[in-house]
């Protein structure tokens, strides 16, 4: 574990989106370090992230990994006694039982799925086969913007350490549990879902800085799913009613400014993203129920 836990990957895992699955708990806040935007943390290793925050995320993409992890290792080394002693002790299988129920919440297929949507190269598969030029422009764009993430090259290596475990766990523990189909479903559905809330902020028009934000701040924001607080940003940016000084005369002439308002702009792109969003947490918080636990 001491090996993953320093792993780059590991800590892009747990902070690329996985703090903004979670609802808050607690008075303090889940990372022990913020950025200087005011966004969500920016994790560069897991020492920097909670306990409790820290295994309710590995819960929420499907991977148990305080759990798991080396535990594939140490049964290799061993697989006749492992066999032997489940079969006999009843003590022993009563300590396994913590990794039976992790595994009960664990898939590889789920937290390989997670890492595949930071890759910029399976958008850019799915704009091959794009029904629309929108469509194709859309999933170009989230590939770009994955790719100035960076994260995708260092999971993907974190992911073939975590493979290799669990296969040499499997390879003895035949029996071991999986996970059920509906808790797999719901990953399923989440993961549609955030797929569906970046290629709505592809829509997000270009804009002059303003409140002190960018449109490619506002790109990684929604990337990392800090909704709530870019979209009351974006509020301001693109009003949904015209400013009502406007219609003011001041007796001079106007500077020049927008007059009008963006309220298709709210009702096509930003009250989806809020909708899907909210729908994103409540089946975060379903996995909860599913895995008995949260952290």
């Amino acid at each position: 574990m001491e090996g993953l836990v320093n792993d780059p990957g590991y800590a892009a895992l747990l902070g690329t989106f996985g703090p903004a699955l979670l609802d808050p708990t607690g008075s303090r806040p889940p990372a022990r370090q913020i950025d200087g935007m005011g966004g969500p943390p920016t994790i560069r290793h897991p020492r920097e992230l909670r306990a409790i925050p820290n295994n309710a995320i590995l819960q929420q993409i499907g991977w148990c990994a305080n759990t798991l992890q080396g535990l594939g290792t140490a049964v290799a080394r061993h697989p006749q006694e492992f066999s032997d002693l489940m079969a006999n002790s009843k003590r022993f299988r009563r300590a396994m039982q913590f990794a039976q129920h992790a595994l009960a919440h664990s898939d590889i297929d789920v937290l390989h799925a997670v890492i595949a949507t930071l890759d910029p190269k399976s958008w850019l598969d799915r704009a091959a086969h794009g029904a629309s030029a929108e469509e194709r422009e859309a999933m170009i764009a989230v590939a770009r913007a994955l790719e100035g993430l960076g994260m995708w090259s260092s999971s993907l290596a974190m992911l073939r350490r975590i493979q290799l475990d669990h296969l040499m766990l499997r390879g003895v523990w035949r029996d071991a549990p999986v996970m059920a189909t509906p808790e797999m479903l719901l990953h399923a559905l989440r993961l549609a879902l955030v797929q569906r809330i970046w290629l709505l902020a592809t829509r997000v028009p270009d804009f002059s800085t303003r409140y002190g934000v960018t449109r490619d701040w506002v790109e990684t924001r929604l990337l990392r799913l800090d909704v709530s607080a870019t979209l009351a940003i974006l509020g301001k940016v693109f009003p949904d009613r015209p400013d009502p000084a406007g219609a003011r005369d001041f007796h001079e002439p106007p500077a020049p400014r927008p007059t009008g308002s963006y309220v298709q702009l709210h009702q096509e792109v930003f009250a989806p993203i809020s909708q899907y969003f909210g729908l994103v947490r409540e089946i975060s918080t379903a996995i909860s129920h599913e895995v008995g636990a949260f952290g």
